[in-house]
């Protein structure tokens, strides 16, 4: 089932990015064999890198770098072993988290936006709420709510709301944004902790968002906002 997610760095999309690298790389190894430095010359980042430490790998071992051997040697590449491949993968996908925030970058704001916050904490669990300007949907993801997460994902959630998760040692941090129906200039001000009241003077932006990827709408279900 499509999760509506918009950017990740969990573990399985960091997995993703190398398995790719390293199917790639695969397809590569008969030219690799054939002729390695104009292979190495016109592959793409990522590949380039699976590529040499197979080359590296097998002739080390005093073996002839042959299609066969290169690829064996791809497959026994861990990415939980080798920190460097990681870190690259790690990086790739930093870009492309810039990449999904100037795909929102034309869904202009009207109106603030409220951020309804909650921090895991390992004796305790703490709520906020606050009122940010930004300029354009794209600004919201372009930072992370949260400083000190293992890992982060943007997605659009069951009630259409924009929302972050950040994962730590100590629990689970998440933010929902909702933009404001008005600027509230010359209203009664919302008490902070008054949910339902936030709530109704803010709508989602999950809808927004959605048309930009053609993401499905959520299942309707009882405590949809």
């Amino acid at each position: 089932m499509q999760q509506n997610i918009i950017w990740t760095n969990d573990t399985d999309q960091i997995d993703a990015i190398i398995d790719d690298w390293k199917r790639e790389a695969a397809k590569l190894a008969p030219h690799m064999a054939r002729n390695p430095k104009e292979t190495m010359a016109d592959t793409t980042y990522g590949v380039d890198t699976i590529l040499e430490k197979a080359w590296e790998h097998v002739v080390g071992e005093y073996e002839l770098p042959t299609p066969q051997r290169l690829v064996e040697a791809i497959e026994t590449i861990d990415p939980l072993d080798d920190t460097h491949v990681r870190i690259m993968a790690d990086d790739l996908n930093t870009e492309y988290r810039a990449d999904e925030q100037d795909n929102l970058q034309h869904l202009k704001l009207a109106h603030p936006v409220i951020i309804l916050g909650k921090a895991g904490l390992w004796n305790d669990s703490r709520a906020i709420a606050s009122v940010v300007e930004f300029d354009n949907i794209g600004d919201i993801i372009s930072d992370s709510p949260w400083t000190g997460m293992e890992f982060e994902t943007w997605k659009i959630d069951g009630h259409d709301d924009l929302r972050y998760i950040g994962v730590h040692h100590d629990g689970v941090n998440t933010c929902t944004f909702r933009e404001l129906k008005t600027d509230g200039r010359g209203e009664k001000p919302i008490e902070e902790n008054d949910l339902r009241a936030l709530l109704r003077a803010s709508r989602p932006l999950g809808p927004r968002v959605r048309d930009v990827y053609g993401m499905p709408a959520p299942a309707k279900k009882h405590g949809n906002r």
